[in-house]
Order: structure tokens, then C-alpha cells, then sequence
């Protein structure tokens, strides 16, 4: 990615975390009880809220398996504090857990705060020369293309190649933008692959039109961050997904 990048997306995730924290000066100190308290608190609010569905649903609700599910959002929460606070921030906070369940003493919420809009000026700029940078590139070409190619939240079920090409598969049922089944792109070739996109959540994109055909950039999340960047001749959209 050139402007979209992995930082450039952590900073973005960082905006607004001061939002809903609530002050209590019991986090300024590493505490256990605290913790198993707030924790506790959390847990039985989002039981609580599963058990309402399930009621509405006329499902039984299994109590162990949405308290397992709990703690899984509840350490990926942990993860994602770890990748986004800079390190002056996370020395100061005694007890990473206690801050990703929303509690945080008044200082360290200004400092969060201020963090904040560091990010959002800096997500905003990188943002518009991305846009800046993609619509120069396709000056004096057809960017029919370039307005039509917006994935964002696709899963992507597959990614491979066929003869010289290499194709994207979003599966059978439509996403939130699009509802291209297949992305083809013609003789192909592959500058950067993280890993297998099977799986992968399709984040943010880069298009740029070379002389030669295009230049893709592509940011995915699949537990932790991937990049992929192609390219090719040039990209064909094909297949029709259904809604539901």
C-alpha cells in the first residue's frame, strides 16, 4: 500500500477510543479483584443480551459456548489496544484488560483523547492524497473501472491462478457494495502476498492505472493484517451474486 497502509489503518482503528471510556481511578492501579469485577459486569451484560435474542428467536441459548465467544472478542479487544496505543501510552496504563472493558483513569483518557485527533488528521490526509494520487494516475483513461471498484467487508473465498490469470472468488451471495461474483486479473503478477486470502475480510484498495494496464494495492484482515499487490493487464468483473 502507498497510503493505505497497515499504519495508516491502526491509526484509523485508534480514533475515538476516549469515546466511551468511563473514569474510575481504581485502573490507575494493577488490581485483580477490580478487573474480575469489570469483567464480570461485561459478561453478564452481553449474556444477558444473548439470552434476549435467543428468547426472540425461540432458540435455546447455550450459556458456556457465549461466554467462550465473550472471551474471544474480549482478548481480540486486548489485541487490537496492543497495536494501537504507542508505547507512551501503554506504559502508563497498569492493566491493558481493564482499559479494552472501557475504564481508564481521567489521564490517560486525555492522553487517548489526544491521540485521537493525532490519528484523524492523519487518516483524513492520508486518505485525500490516496484519492488525489489514484485519479492522477487514470488522467486522459477511462476510470469507469476505478469508480465501479469499491470491495470493502467482502469475504473472499478463494485466490489463485488460472493459466495467466489470477481470480478472486467472493463467493455465492452479495456483500455490502458489490455483486461481482469473480475479479480476473489478466496475466498477472504477484509483487506482494502476505499469505492465503482465503478467508479474508477485503479492507481498503489502491487502483492505479499504468501504461501497461493497472497497479492493484489491496489491504485485507485475516487474523492480523495482509497485504496483496498485483499487476496486471487488466480486470475483468464477471458473474453475478444473489442478495440472499
Amino acid at each position: 500500500m502507498r497510503y493505505l497502509t497497515k499504519g495508516w489503518y491502526l491509526a484509523m482503528q485508534g480514533m475515538d477510543r476516549h469515546c466511551l471510556m468511563k473514569i474510575d481511578e481504581r485502573a490507575g492501579t494493577l488490581s485483580e479483584n477490580f478487573f474480575q469485577e469489570v469483567y464480570r459486569n461485561a459478561e453478564n451484560k452481553w449474556l444477558r443480551t444473548r439470552r434476549q435474542v435467543c428468547r426472540l428467536m425461540n432458540i435455546p441459548v447455550d450459556e458456556e459456548k457465549e461466554k467462550s465467544r465473550y472471551h474471544e472478542m474480549f482478548v481480540s479487544g486486548i489485541e487490537r489496544y496492543e497495536a494501537i496505543l504507542p508505547e507512551h501510552i501503554r506504559s502508563q496504563i497498569p492493566d491493558i484488560r481493564v482499559l479494552s472493558l472501557g475504564f481508564c483513569t481521567k489521564e490517560i483518557r486525555k492522553l487517548l483523547e489526544d491521540l485521537s485527533a493525532e490519528n484523524k488528521t492523519y487518516v483524513e490526509r492520508m486518505a485525500k492524497q490516496c484519492t488525489a494520487a489514484q485519479r492522477a494516475s487514470f488522467e486522459g483513461a477511462d476510470d469507469t473501472l476505478l469508480n465501479r471498484f469499491d470491495f470493502h467487508d467482502e469475504q473472499v473465498l478463494s485466490f489463485g491462478p488460472q493459466d495467466c490469470d489470477w481470480v478472486i472468488d467472493f463467493g455465492e451471495y452479495a456483500g455490502l457494495y458489490s455483486q461481482v461474483r469473480y475479479l480476473r486479473f489478466k496475466n498477472a503478477v504477484i509483487l506482494t502476498l502476505d499469505g492465503d486470502l482465503a478467508d479474508a475480510r477485503w479492507l481498503y484498495e489502491e487502483l492505479y492505472k499504468t501504461e501497461t494496464g493497472y497497479e492493484l494495492h489491496i489491504l485485507l484482515d485475516k487474523n492480523g493484517l495482509m497485504e496483496c499487490i498485483l499487476t496486471c493487464d487488466d480486470i475483468l468483473m464477471e458473474g453475478e451474486r444473489s442478495w440472499c
